[in-house]
């Protein structure tokens, strides 16, 4: 397969809005060079220390034209790849480079002392033609813009291949190690052990419909962690995989206590006050912000609420029911385990009670599923007060007024919408933040920003709000908003891919 057959690919891709459809369709014509195929959509490659100044100069050089002919391009058409295309115009002819050259081309060491890669850079850009080039240095310079994640690839591969579990081994492995095993008849396998992260299983809204067999558990108002312990040694993740064992010393000391000695645990770290109760969630923030750690322990005491057992003991727990997770469960002490009721208890008894005691809700737990890594699942229910609340993205910013004219002080947000890369806007949000939050807020924005006009700046999608409202409002145009919105919290433990949808919306207005 050529590079000539990729590019057509990507702009089929870039121009349909069925995307997942479209790639699974093209995978038996990639079958010699598929595991390539998905290693670029993915990215999956390492970097070639280029940069975009420096391209842009190695591209100028190698078309012989001059640097500010290549920016005004880019500019004209507000991406470098595209202005290339129009700049070189469209041809007939097409490059015979095979994928094994152009993953070659698209990792070789391209720092400006190496003069063979330049020259292999120039050689090769000169016999494409614009839709090549365009689709060559889009991904040459990691920005391919033609909304495919690999989630796309994934669930493409989940449909190629018949099998659904692509989606569970594509959080163990990279998508083109899945795409091997797979073409070579085998499922990969889905190992588990310390320090290597498992992508948590995530909740769905509980809807009045339960489970045969169910537990129910307190949900708490603090961030969720997975911590790992093999003797001394101890890793605390984050949700999103990232490693945070230094904000939680006083954690990682009780964990060292317990008479088990190798286990991965699935918990809740939420803050208390000085009897214990719950306290408010941004509490939290000194322990991930503060660069004190030994004053964030002072001053936002926690507590550690354990409620699944992943690994135990040399043996692998995902696999099994929560019902026998529950038996492992059993060997941590009580002091430490999340409060929880069985099936014979009443859902709202319990709700009332874990509100009453200042918690989030109940959780609802099937005793007969396994650990659905890395999906939402219906095995796993939130049960929360009946007010609007919504994962959002930030995809705006303006200054605020008076004593927050120097800072942004309201936030366009939105959610994801019908095709992938999309996002709608759900109106802005300025009330819930402290003053730390919106000097931190405007520091990170600013590092994102796409454009501006009438005084608003367009951001990038990188940071994820939680929020909440009265309820959810349609105006005669069918543009949903939030009624008096308010920001409950920073999701520093989410990404853009786990924020709410516009269906989400639809079944709350």
């Amino acid at each position: 397969m050529t590079l000539s057959r990729f590019s057509n690919l990507c702009e089929a891709l870039e121009n349909s809005k069925g995307k997942r459809k479209t790639l699974s369709e093209n995978f038996s014509t990639f079958s010699d060079d598929g595991e390539i195929l998905v290693r670029i959509l993915c990215e999956e490659y390492e970097s070639n220390n280029i940069g975009l100044t420096n391209a842009r100069k190695w591209i100028a050089n190698a078309l012989g034209c001059f640097d500010d002919e290549v920016v005004e391009y880019e500019n004209m058409w507000g991406d470098l790849g595209e202005g290339m295309r129009q700049f070189i115009g469209e041809s007939s002819v097409s490059s015979n480079m095979s994928m094994k050259s152009l993953i070659h081309l698209l990792t070789m060491d391209c720092s400006i002392s190496n003069g063979q890669s330049y020259e292999l850079f120039k050689e090769a850009i000169n016999e494409m033609n614009g839709l090549e080039l365009k689709w060559f240095l889009r991904y040459w310079l990691r920005t391919p813009r033609n909304g495919v994640s690999c989630s796309t690839v994934n669930k493409a591969l989940a449909d190629y291949f018949s099998n659904n579990d692509v989606l569970m081994y594509g959080k163990f492995h990279k998508s083109s190690i899945v795409y091997r095993y797979l073409m070579n008849g085998q499922n990969p396998p889905c190992t588990v052990m310390h320090g290597g992260f498992i992508p948590c299983v995530l909740a769905k809204k509980f809807a009045g419909k339960l489970p045969d067999q169910y537990l129910i558990d307190v949900k708490y108002d603090g961030n969720r962690y997975q911590i790992h312990r093999f003797d001394d040694n101890v890793i605390i993740f984050n949700r999103k995989g990232n490693v945070v064992t230094e904000q939680y010393p006083d954690i990682v000391e009780i964990v060292k206590t317990f008479n088990a000695h190798q286990f991965i645990i699935d918990t809740e770290i939420y803050p208390v006050r000085a009897d214990g109760s719950p306290a408010e969630h941004k509490l939290l923030a000194k322990r991930v912000h503060s660069k004190d750690k030994e004053a964030a322990v002072r001053e936002c005491p926690v507590k550690l609420a354990i409620f699944d057992v992943l690994y135990y003991m040399e043996e692998t727990a995902i696999g099994r029911s929560y019902g026998l997770r529950l038996a492992l469960l059993q060997d941590f002490p009580s002091e430490y385990r999340a409060d929880s009721w069985d099936n014979n208890h009443p859902i709202e008894a319990a709700y009332n009670t874990a509100i009453s005691m200042g918690h989030e809700g109940i959780m609802i737990k099937d005793k007969s599923a396994v650990y659905d890594v890395g999906k939402r699942s219906s095995s796993l229910l939130k049960h929360k007060p009946a007010r609007v609340e919504l994962d959002v993205v930030i995809t705006s910013a303006r200054y605020g007024e008076g004593k927050r004219s120097d800072v942004f002080g309201s936030f366009g947000i939105s959610v994801k919408g019908e095709w992938s890369g999309e996002f709608v806007e759900l109106g802005f949000v300025g009330s819930g933040f402290s003053d730390s939050d919106l000097i931190m807020l405007t520091t990170e924005c600013k590092k994102i920003v796409d454009s501006y006009s009438n005084s608003t700046f367009e951001l990038l999608p990188r940071i994820v709000l939680e929020v909440t409202g009265d309820l959810i409002s349609q105006d005669a145009s069918g543009n949903y908003s939030i009624r008096f919105p308010r920001v409950k919290r920073i999701r520093r433990d989410k990404y853009v891919s786990d924020i709410n949808n516009i269906q989400d919306v639809e079944a709350m207005a």
